[in-house]
């Protein structure tokens, strides 16, 4: 495991902890969610790093995001969107908290096939990583539904036993840097769209448009920018498969790929043109 991974994980275990206070009203979450599911998801969520295999790790997060969606269709009729189902599935992301959550995510990231990662699996997996970017930014640019200061007294009062051991973590991981100078200068000089949007961007602002407001006019004005150079970059990209002369490829197993890219590709063209849609608006 990637010594910077352990350090994230550990550093976002603290948070959640911190956050351990947390109340569904703080996020706008319904009250009247059925409570047993929900603690079933957090029982789903937190096993996921007992798993080694990431379809073991991806089927947890599925099944958990499954019981969030339930809960919240149970308070009323209609199917739960994204900007609901998000403030649901922070809160018990923070309850469950779960071990190695950070190094599991970038685990699943590298080694999950993305023909597999379609449709209710991407989503869902897209949701935690939401989840989980928005509680690394509670407190900074993120922010509850409370007054700001009773939050940074509860978060104070709950941060200080951990204090000494976060100052250790960023020793740890300024060192690493310092072994490594090429890693932060490419991480700071990246300059291609995703970095770009890296740096500008969190996931979670696909799913909550109220979080654009936490974007300045020209961060958001350079993200329009970046997404609309994302979104000419991926109509651009030829979807073909040119095998060796000596290759013995499977036609189905090809054609079932190529379905699944073209299929990624109109979801991922769709989503960009819903956010520069909603950026869009906040700027005017």
């Amino acid at each position: 495991m990637d010594p910077n991974d352990r350090i994230e994980d550990e550093r976002l275990w603290i948070k959640m902890r911190c956050l351990d206070w947390v109340e569904p009203k703080h996020l706008e979450v319904p009250s009247a969610v059925d409570t047993e599911l929900l603690a079933e998801a957090q029982v789903q969520l937190k096993n996921i790093s007992r798993f080694k295999a990431p379809r073991d790790k991806m089927v947890g997060i599925l099944n958990c995001c499954r019981l969030v969606v339930h809960a919240l269709e149970g308070t009323s009729n209609a199917p739960a969107s994204a900007d609901e189902t998000l403030p649901l599935l922070i809160y018990v992301t923070i309850r469950a908290n779960p071990h190695e959550l950070w190094s599991s995510i970038e685990f699943i990231q590298h080694f999950r096939h993305p023909s597999r990662h379609i449709a209710e699996e991407a989503y869902a997996f897209t949701l935690l990583v939401s989840a989980v970017e928005y509680i690394k930014t509670i407190g900074i640019t993120a922010h509850f539904k409370m007054d700001a200061e009773e939050f940074n007294k509860l978060f104070s009062e709950a941060q200080e036993p951990y204090l000494s051991r976060l100052e250790k973590l960023q020793a740890a991981q300024d060192s690493t840097r310092h072994a490594d100078p090429n890693a932060e200068s490419l991480a700071a000089g990246d300059n291609s769209v995703l970095g770009r949007l890296k740096r500008m961007a969190q996931p979670a602002l696909l799913f909550k448009s109220v979080l654009y407001k936490n974007l300045a006019s020209p961060e958001i004005n350079e993200a329009i920018g970046a997404l609309s150079t994302l979104e000419a970059n991926m109509r651009d990209i030829p979807l073909e498969f040119k095998p060796d002369s000596d290759a013995d490829a499977d036609a189905s197993a090809l054609l079932s790929d190529w379905r699944a890219l073209t299929a990624m590709r109109a979801a991922a063209l769709d989503t960009v043109a819903k956010v520069i849609a909603t950026l869009s608006k906040v700027t005017q």
